[in-house]
């Protein structure tokens, strides 16, 4: 069975591919870390504030 390639991947450079992919890597290893420390200050009784503007 063939695989279909994703378009927005076609006119990758190798280089560029995985600059790409560890970008995304990055931003959602952030994301999961900030999800993380914010359980963790929450289990502490931290609280978020948020400024409504």
């Amino acid at each position: 069975k063939w695989v279909t390639t994703y378009e927005e991947y076609i006119n990758y450079y190798p280089n560029f591919w995985i600059e790409k992919k560890k970008s995304q890597l990055n931003d959602r290893l952030d994301k999961e870390a900030h999800d993380l420390v914010k359980e963790i200050l929450e289990q502490k009784d931290y609280r978020q504030a948020y400024i409504s503007q």
